[in-house]
């Protein structure tokens, strides 16, 4: 079974953490969801409307990197090299991590990746600090 990790960016002041544990939620006695990240080994509560979570896809890429969503990557594929983002589509009625744009491939791009021989992914930045990179995707 894979690890339940997030990571969080904060707009406000761009700051990438990732969750030291695996509950990130706390529920205020105002009812409002807060957020707690862990900082140099501080803690912080932040509200969740000025937090976006990126879930652990629960694959590293060839260097060993874990991979999280809202991440951009590289592929490549017996020499050809594309740019991809990491993304949830579940919004879209396919509830699984996959890449857009997707692989020119019979299944979901990240399981082709996964289990083929001559096809390596490589995270190369991120959608927040690096959008220039998916310029290079379409």
């Amino acid at each position: 079974m894979r690890p339940i990790k997030f990571r969080a960016w904060l707009p406000d002041n761009e700051y990438y953490q990732r969750s030291k544990t695996n509950k990130i939620y706390e529920v205020s006695s105002i009812g409002k969801v807060s957020v707690t990240l862990v900082v140099d080994g501080l803690c912080q509560s932040v509200l969740k409307e000025r937090v976006i979570l990126m879930q652990f896809i629960g694959l590293p890429d060839k260097q060993g990197k874990e991979i999280y969503e809202g991440d951009v990557v590289e592929v490549n594929e017996g020499g050809e090299i594309s740019i991809h983002q990491v993304r949830w589509f579940g919004d879209y009625n396919y509830p699984a991590f996959d890449l857009d744009p997707d692989l020119d491939c019979e299944c979901n791009g990240l399981q082709h990746i996964a289990s083929g021989d001559d096809i390596t992914m490589t995270v190369i930045g991120n959608i927040y600090n690096n959008p220039e990179l998916l310029k290079e995707a379409k």
